[in-house]
């Protein structure tokens, strides 16, 4: 019997797209703070690496420095994070997370590890391993399992 890639294709990307919108309704069922998950990824890499520049924060992020600038606003309006100018140069511009930041991704990091294994509770270890396996190798991850 031979397969037909295009519907599978078809398939699958209907399947991801369900299970994408499923994690978006549960996140966003969850997610108290009002925060969206950029503002969460930022906070998150000024936790992980220190203070950064917007233009650091926007090619982690893949989005554009006035993205960042924009979320960074928020962030910084909330308490959860400040901004400091240089003192040589006024235009270089340092992001730093708060301790009431460093709460807000406390509590997101347990939420969402919460979600996650609800997401692949119904997966055994071996459909786990399968599954990572396959997405190691979609996104190049040279890591093997």
């Amino acid at each position: 019997m031979e397969v037909d890639r295009t519907e599978l294709l078809k398939n699958l990307s209907r399947l991801y797209e369900s299970h994408y919108q499923m994690w978006q309704k549960e996140w966003n069922k969850r997610n108290t703070n009002g925060l969206s998950r950029n503002h969460e990824l930022i906070l998150n890499l000024l936790n992980e690496e220190g203070p950064q520049n917007p233009s650091r924060l926007a090619a982690s992020l893949k989005i554009t420095t006035g993205g960042v600038t924009g979320l960074a606003d928020t962030l910084v309006k909330a308490g959860l994070i400040h901004r400091t100018r240089g003192e040589e140069d006024r235009r270089s511009v340092q992001l730093e997370i708060t301790e009431a930041g460093r709460t807000i991704v406390a509590e997101a990091r347990q939420h969402g590890n919460t979600q996650f294994s609800s997401f692949f509770d119904m997966l055994s270890d071996e459909e786990l391993q399968q599954l990572t396996s396959l997405y190691r190798k979609l996104v190049g991850d040279p890591v093997k399992q």
